[in-house]
């Protein structure tokens, strides 16, 4: 995938953050799209966030059906510099379609302007607000799990950490190209 979608993007190292903001879109890797048939409602929300205090947005895709449905956090992957809720958006269609689960991509606010923690803040904090608003997104609370490629696989590592005592995540699924197992599915 890498080969034909990936090689015309320019590495971080070339590009200075004020080109970088001009475009983020040409500089971002941006996984294949394909057609998803209808699923029911893709909505955008303003999550509130510490670290500094501001908000980040989360969009839920919600599949067609009667809830309280599953739910799943993505955060999407681009090495902590790039990446947001384009870049996955065609992944987190066809798992809501096809898996009929409410699929929460998380815009988590990236480096170098928020060093480290500031945006694994905003993904826990993405964490606690689906819990939290299990009502109003019309799902499960007792079934929340999380994932994601690349940097957004590390943060969801540490989150099931976080998560442990406090808000049990029901799985978690990392794809990491710096884990052995690259496609492993962790499971309380």
């Amino acid at each position: 995938m890498w080969t034909k979608h990936g090689k015309s993007i320019t590495g971080a190292h070339l590009i200075t953050i004020e080109n970088f903001w001009q475009c983020p879109e040409k500089y971002s890797f941006i996984y294949p799209t394909w057609t998803v048939l209808h699923f029911h409602n893709v909505q955008g929300y303003k999550v509130p966030v510490s670290d500094p205090d501001e908000s980040i947005t989360c969009r839920v895709y919600t599949p067609a059906g009667r809830g309280s449905f599953p739910v799943h956090l993505n955060f999407h992957g681009d090495g902590w510099v790039f990446g947001g809720l384009g870049s996955e958006a065609a992944w987190c269609r066809s798992i809501c379609n096809e898996s009929s689960i409410i699929v929460i991509d998380v815009e988590y606010r990236l480096t170098p302007e928020f060093p480290f923690p500031v945006a694994l803040h905003d993904c826990w904090a993405a964490v606690r607000w689906a819990h939290a608003n299990a009502e109003l997104l019309n799902l499960d609370p007792s079934s929340i799990s999380a994932g994601g490629l690349s940097s957004g696989g590390r943060y969801t590592a540490v989150l099931a950490h976080f998560a442990v005592t406090v808000l049990p995540l029901g799985s978690q699924t990392a794809v990491d190209g710096s884990s052995r197992d690259r496609y492993a599915m962790c499971q309380r």
